[in-house]
Order: structure tokens, then sequence, then C-alpha cells
């Protein structure tokens, strides 16, 4: 794994500002797409960036945060801490095939540039079914070179129930890139 998302303050030197367009558009799917007081999930949040956006912008949400790197969980939850959200923001070390977190815990889960790292996407698929409440809705954003026809052949196979839209966004950091968002529904 690169040095990158292993140093949080390289991380957020390096990649805040050229992502800030995708993490606001992210924040607003997640804060539209969350019930009252529900519940939503960051996965790949790196140092939270995206997860204390969305906890700024509706209190009535618990957020979670999962990462593979020990640094940027721990450097996330001393943001989480400072800023006051404490008791309501929590992070964990994790894989997307392989999340700490009960099952039915979550009403949104929205990831950000982290679907380019995910391996066995079946195995993805199986785990945001265990932990995406019925009535769900799931938002992964990447490149658009991304490999969403293999998400999409994933959810068919996995769960051919959830209904898959892709999406491709502009935003005005950089124009000249075209970014991706897959939005899947979860029945209730």
């Amino acid at each position: 794994m690169s040095h990158l998302y292993q140093e949080p303050n390289a991380y957020r030197r390096r990649l805040t500002i050229p992502f800030s367009g995708l993490h606001t558009r992210a924040a607003a799917h997640a804060r539209s797409a969350a019930p009252e007081s529900g519940a939503v999930l960051d996965i790949g949040c790196g140092p939270g960036t995206l997860a204390l956006r969305i906890a700024r912008s509706r209190p009535d949400l618990r957020v979670s945060g999962v990462d593979p790197s020990a640094a940027m969980v721990d450097y996330a939850a001393k943001a989480a801490s400072r800023r006051g959200f404490a008791g309501r923001v929590d992070f964990a070390v994790g894989q997307a095939a392989r999340m700490p977190f009960e099952p039915g815990s979550f009403d949104v889960v929205v990831s950000t540039m982290s679907f380019h790292h995910w391996a066995a996407l079946p195995d993805v698929v199986r785990e945001l079914r265990r932990v995406v409440r019925p009535g769900g809705r799931i938002f992964v954003y990447d490149m658009r070179a991304a490999y969403y026809d293999g998400l999409r052949s994933a959810v068919e196979a996995v769960a051919p129930e959830w209904t898959f839209r892709r999406k491709f966004l502009w935003l005005r950091v950089f124009p000249s890139l075209m970014f991706g968002c897959a939005e899947i529904s979860v029945p209730s």
C-alpha cells in the first residue's frame, strides 16, 4: 500500500482539495438519503474528512468510518474528538469485504475513491448486504475508469434484488477528470 494511504497528514495535504467537490457531492447524497436519526458508513474513510463533513451537516446522524490503515483510523478518531463528535462519530480498522459492524447497522453507505482498491467484489457485496438495512442506499464514487461493470456483475450475482445505477459526475475542481458513481438501492 502506498505511503500516501498510510500517512494521514500527507493524504490530507495532497488530496483534500482535489477531492473536495467529490466529498461535497457524496455528503449531499448521504444527507438526503439518510432517514432521521439514521446511521451512515464511510468505507475507506482515510483521515475522516467525509465522515466529519456528514456529521457536521446532519447532527441527528450517527456516522462511522472504516479504513484498512490504523494510522488513518487513529487520526480520524482524534479529529472527531477534537470537533466534539465523540459518541456520534466512530472509526474502525477494517476492509470493505470484512467490516467490524453488526448486521443491519447502516441506512446509508458511501465510499469515495476507495472502490479501485476493492479486490473481491462479490465478497464486498456480501458484506454490504450484511451491514445495510432494508431500504438502504449505497453510493460508490471513484474515477470513471474504475471497474463499475465488475461491481454491477457482483451485485447482480449476490444481491439481484438490489437496483444498480451508474452515473457520471463532472466536478468543478478538476473539470478534465470525470468521476463516476454507482448508486445502489436496497429494497425494504
